[in-house]
C-alpha cells in the first residue's frame, strides 16, 4: 500500500457543473472531519462535496459519500479508484458546483470516476518504513564529526547537553547497522546508538 505527503488539487469542467478535486494525506477520522468542513467554508457555492478515505495498513477503514447525488453515483466511484491505485490513508473529496445540466446516474459515476483519476495522477506516492528512534551519548570531544554525520545521515531529534553530548536521532530501521558501525568507529568504541522506539511513517 502507499499513499501521499503533500495535499493534491485539481479542477474539471463537465457540461457546465465544474468538479474540484482534492486529494488530502490523512490518519485519522477526525482528519477527514476538518477537511471537509474546510471545504465548506472555502466553496459556499458547492452543492455536493462527496468523498471516499482509506485507512489503515490494509485499508482497514474504509468509507464513501454520495452526499446528496444518486447512490452510488459519487463516492463509490471515488473509493473505487482509490482502491484501484492502492491507496490508504488517504481521503478524495469531489466538490461539485452544478451548472444546471443534469448529467444522468451514468454520466455522474464517469464524472466523479474521472475527477478522482485526475486528481490522483498528479499525486506522488510514498510507502510507509519502519522506523527508529535512538539515543547517543558521546564525549564532548567526538561530538563535532559525530554531529556532522548525523546531521547527514539521520533526522535529529534534538540535542541534550549535561555532561556528555546526547542525540537524539531518527532513521529507517534497515540503517541501524550502518549507523550504529560508524558511530563506534567515530567515538572510538565509547558510544553506541540505544533503541528507544519503533514506529512506522511515510518517508
Amino acid at each position: 500500500m502507499k499513499s501521499i505527503l503533500n495535499v493534491k488539487t485539481h479542477c474539471l469542467e463537465i457540461k457546465k457543473s465544474v468538479f474540484f478535486s482534492y486529494l488530502y494525506p490523512v490518519v485519522f477520522i477526525k482528519d477527514v472531519e476538518q477537511h471537509l468542513e474546510s471545504l465548506k467554508t472555502r466553496h459556499p457555492n458547492a452543492n455536493h462535496f462527496c468523498y471516499a478515505y482509506l485507512l489503515g495498513e490494509q485499508q482497514d477503514i474504509q468509507k464513501s459519500d454520495d452526499d446528496g447525488e444518486p447512490q452510488h453515483t459519487a463516492g463509490l466511484p471515488i473509493l473505487n479508484v482509490l482502491k484501484k491505485n492502492q491507496l490508504t490513508d488517504i481521503l478524495c473529496v469531489v466538490v461539485r458546483e452544478f451548472g444546471g445540466i443534469k448529467l444522468g446516474a451514468g454520466g455522474l459515476v464517469r464524472a466523479y470516476t474521472k475527477a478522482a483519476s485526475e486528481v490522483v495522477k498528479t499525486a506522488i506516492f510514498t510507502e510507509k518504513k519502519a522506523m527508529m528512534m535512538a539515543e547517543i551519548s558521546a564525549d564532548f570531544h567526538y561530538s563535532g564529526k559525530l554531529e556532522v554525520f548525523l546531521r547527514e545521515n539521520t533526522e535529529i531529534d534534538h540535542i541534550e547537553y549535561t555532561s556528555f553530548v546526547c542525540y537524539h536521532i531518527v532513521f529507517e530501521t534497515q540503517l541501524n547497522e550502518f549507523i550504529s558501525d560508524k558511530v563506534r568507529d567515530l567515538t572510538e568504541g565509547q558510544s553506541t546508538v540505544v533503541p528507544i522506539e519503533y514506529f512506522s511513517r511515510y518517508q
